[in-house]
């Protein structure tokens, strides 16, 4: 996320802007590798899902070169 400077707090944004019904359906999953994942962007996933298990962070492993 530290190539998009914001990129955390429009998705947020936006994600915020739907109805809990929308929010129903949809599945979203980011990636990122060698970069500080954002604790506002954790958090703010974990208040939109708050059910056990809605949002999970995971580790990727490094590219072999």
């Amino acid at each position: 996320m530290s190539d998009l400077p914001g990129l955390d707090e429009v998705l947020l944004l936006q994600l915020k802007a739907l109805t809990e019904p929308q929010r129903e359906t949809p599945r979203l999953r980011i990636t990122c590798r060698t970069t500080c994942w954002p604790e506002a962007l954790d958090s703010g996933l974990r208040e939109l899902w708050s059910d056990v298990g809605q949002v999970e962070l995971m580790t990727l492993e490094p590219l072999l070169a």
